[in-house]
């Protein structure tokens, strides 16, 4: 079995984020105790960033198993920061009800203002990967800014190359898409039935390679093995080979 390197920096954030070290943020768990979702926190420039209400928190990660916090910043206009993405290689787009920050972390362990959006918000999860965006949209999303009066569900992709004004190049009807993540040329998405593998070699165009009955919501699909989260706990996948194979479940309340 591979080791599972960045593991314990996702329980090392659950546990920041669900109020272990600091007030929890609004809602963090759901009514029946689900799981936080892998989209408050990414590993970015040897650094651990994570999002907590209005404040977001930079760890140091150059001993991995002992992360530090060296910088806390504040959201400049009260805007309660709900989700977190990696945007091209030096960015982060962290998602309000209202829109998306973008920050610039060219410089490791310091965020600076680029722009702000009001096109994606946090209530479609979104991923990213040089000048594409992929999105999940699904009905009863009631902050949604995209158009989503007839309830679709769909796997949408956009041409960021300018990010103020995305171009929607693809659009793919999936059964209640939640989480997503890419590693190298593959996509997976959460939907309701479980996980979906897509082939983004051509990146406007996805190709579905796989369809797994792995319950998920949300997902890091950068790590082998990946870490995808639901309801009922958090599993280990392996990637390495064609197909998903399940190597352990810690489900809730273990």
């Amino acid at each position: 079995m591979k080791a599972i390197t960045n593991f314990p920096l996702y329980i090392f954030a659950v546990c920041l984020i669900s109020g272990c070290e600091y007030e929890p943020v609004e809602e963090p768990f759901s009514s029946d105790g689900s799981i936080i979702p892998a989209a408050r926190f990414i590993v970015q420039n040897n650094y651990m960033i994570a999002i907590d209400s209005e404040f977001i928190h930079m760890y140091s990660l150059d001993d991995p198993q002992q992360p530090v916090l060296e910088q806390t910043y504040t959201s400049s206009d009260d805007r309660i920061l709900e989700t977190l993405y990696e945007y091209k290689t030096n960015y982060l787009m962290i998602g309000t009800q209202e829109g998306s920050y973008i920050k610039d972390h060219t410089v490791a362990g310091t965020l600076t203002d680029v722009d702000f959006s009001n096109k994606f918000t946090s209530c479609d999860p979104m991923v990213t990967q040089g000048n594409y965006l992929y999105m999940a949209l699904r009905s009863g999303q009631a902050c949604s800014n995209t158009n989503n009066s007839n309830g679709v569900n769909q796997l949408l992709v956009y041409n960021i190359t300018q990010i103020t004004q995305p171009v929607l190049e693809k659009s793919i009807s999936i059964s209640n898409p939640y989480g997503l993540g890419i590693n190298g040329s593959t996509l997976f998405v959460c939907h309701e039935n479980g996980t979906l593998e897509f082939d983004i070699s051509n990146p406007i165009n996805p190709n579905q390679i796989g369809d797994y009955s792995l319950e998920c919501e949300d997902l890091i699909a950068t790590e082998d093995p990946m870490i995808l989260t639901s309801d009922s706990g958090v599993r280990l996948v392996d990637h390495a080979n064609p197909g998903l194979t399940e190597l352990s479940i810690i489900r809730q309340g273990e």
